[in-house]
């Protein structure tokens, strides 16, 4: 008789048991690498003493000699351990990997992009003067543009039964022969073709800023070697540009005085009839005119505010570095600015018959801004000229006043 014994393998028993058991999750929030290591290891020591209190299964004893043998089977509490050690094993190692190129290494490798579009800057700063005197276009087949002026007669007494004798007027007659002026630009194909941004163009914008600066220097040349009717030296208590020291610095007050002259002309201004040119160094002690903090003189808080003087007592002022320059006291002799306060083209004339109209300064053009481009095969480049012919005149010498100032 042959008796037959069989007996479940405990390793099939064990995996029936494990997959019944729910299976746990540890959640461990990390700060730093310093509480990394310290939430770790506490992990471990807790996982090691929970281990220790667990018997390790022995191995079982051989049925039969054909049976194989079992292997060893760990309990669940050690495969939690193991497996907290590896993920433990694995963080560290990732705490202490370092950046094995840097930056500076690798320039070569990263990536640089191009603004479109290229920065024109300025070489001077603009008032735009044109749009404050009388503008008339020299047509072709004429060199230049002549204007006429007429003194206005006195009136005197008159005797009964005689004839009055004449009065006197004068007749003027004052010319603008304009000048060329411009400048040329060479822009080669490998610079076109290397260059992100249109670099012609950005010529082109240079070219036309310049042409604006050109002729506020054509105007301010024009008042400043014209007689006015009157010109303010420092703060008008000397009468020489050569007495002029660095204490006599722009103020508002010298723009009153203005008004004052150019009124004393026979001129009825109104506020904003008369633009004033000034260097930025004479706007500078403008802003600084301890009468800008009194912002009733002025209209407005603006001037605090904004840093900006629209008009001071009715006058509008400008900006321009193109304001002639001069020489004052003191060894080495200080710097004087030739500021400019004239009429407006706008100015509506003294009624009756609009007596005064047009301004005190004309632009005449013969040729107004023109550029022009072409190409020289042979040479492989772009040419860019730029040019125009251009005269100022001061028409009414009495409208303006010059104002030199440290």
């Amino acid at each position: 008789m042959t008796e037959t014994l069989t007996e479940s393998k405990p390793a099939e028993q064990s995996a029936v048991k494990d997959s019944a058991q729910t299976k746990a999750d540890y959640t461990v929030e990390l700060k730093g690498v310093a509480e990394l290591d310290a939430a770790i290891g506490k992990l471990g020591s807790l996982i090691t003493e929970a281990s220790r209190t667990k018997e390790t299964p022995k191995p079982q004893a051989l049925v039969s000699g054909t049976e194989a043998g079992q292997a060893v089977e760990e309990s669940k509490e050690v495969k939690e351990h193991k497996r907290f050690q590896n993920i433990a094993r694995q963080m560290r190692a990732m705490a202490l990997v370092k950046e094995d190129i840097p930056s500076s290494g690798a320039t070569g490798a990263l990536g640089q992009i191009w603004s479109p579009d290229m920065i024109v800057l300025p070489p001077d700063l603009p008032a735009n003067l044109r749009r404050f005197v009388q503008v008339k276009e020299i047509p072709k087949g004429s060199k230049q543009i002549n204007f006429t002026t007429i003194t206005t007669a006195e009136f005197a007494s008159l005797t009964e039964d005689t004839a009055p004798t004449d009065v006197t007027q004068t007749i003027n007659e004052i010319s603008a022969t304009p000048t060329e002026t411009g400048a040329k630009q060479r822009v080669s194909y490998v610079v076109m073709e290397s260059a992100t941004p249109d670099v012609v163009q950005a010529v082109e914008r240079s070219f036309q800023a310049a042409a604006l600066i050109d002729e506020d220097a054509t105007i301010l040349s024009a008042l400043d070697s014209a007689t006015p009717a009157a010109t303010l030296y420092g703060d008008e208590s000397v009468t020489v540009e050569s007495s002029i020291t660095s204490s006599m610095t722009f103020k508002g007050a010298r723009l009153a005085s203005a008004l004052r002259e150019i009124q004393k002309k026979g001129y009825a201004v109104n506020p904003g009839d008369i633009v004033a040119c000034l260097h930025p160094v004479q706007y500078d002690s403008l802003l600084k005119d301890t009468a800008i903090s009194q912002y009733l003189y002025f209209g407005s808080v603006g001037p605090i505010q904004q840093g900006v003087v629209p008009q001071v007592y009715g006058v509008d002022v400008v900006r321009s570095t193109k304001v002639p320059t001069g020489t004052g006291s003191g060894s080495p002799a200080i710097t004087t600015y030739h500021a400019q306060a004239f009429l407006k083209a706008s100015y509506k004339g003294t009624n009756p018959g609009g007596i005064g109209v047009g301004g005190a300064v004309s632009l005449g053009i013969s040729r107004d801004l023109m550029v022009e481009v072409w190409r020289r095969i042979d040479e492989r480049d772009f040419y860019i000229v730029a040019s125009h012919r251009v005269a100022a005149a001061v028409l009414q010498p009495n409208a303006f006043v010059r104002i030199l100032t440290a």
